[in-house]
């Protein structure tokens, strides 16, 4: 339970720094935005992956476009931005995921 709280608060702040990287304005308000789209897709990314589909890359895959999606029209991006900074977005907290899993 301790590791999962540890993964939601680390997937929060690596995707709000990736995404402010993009936008540049309203820190506060694109803190708020991740940690909404993520307290909804992490949780559903985990239980499809425990219980589910034990395919990591297809989670992965889902989860990039519903952040799109949510990214989209959160931010007022077209489809290619946001899916370029969900893609980028999750590749960094996979990234350090897969470091953190290494220490």
């Amino acid at each position: 339970m301790y590791s999962l709280i540890i993964a939601w608060i680390l997937t929060i702040f690596i995707e709000f720094i990736v995404i402010w990287g993009f936008k540049k304005k309203y820190p506060f308000k694109l803190l708020f935005y991740s940690f909404i789209v993520n307290s909804i897709t992490l949780p559903l990314a985990s239980y499809t992956y425990f219980y589910i589909y034990s395919n990591l890359i297809m989670v992965e895959v889902l989860v990039v476009i519903i952040e799109g999606l949510f990214l989209k029209y959160l931010l007022n991006i077209d489809y290619k931005m946001a899916m370029l900074l969900s893609l980028v977005a999750n590749l960094s907290t996979f990234l350090v995921g897969v470091i953190w899993g290494y220490l």
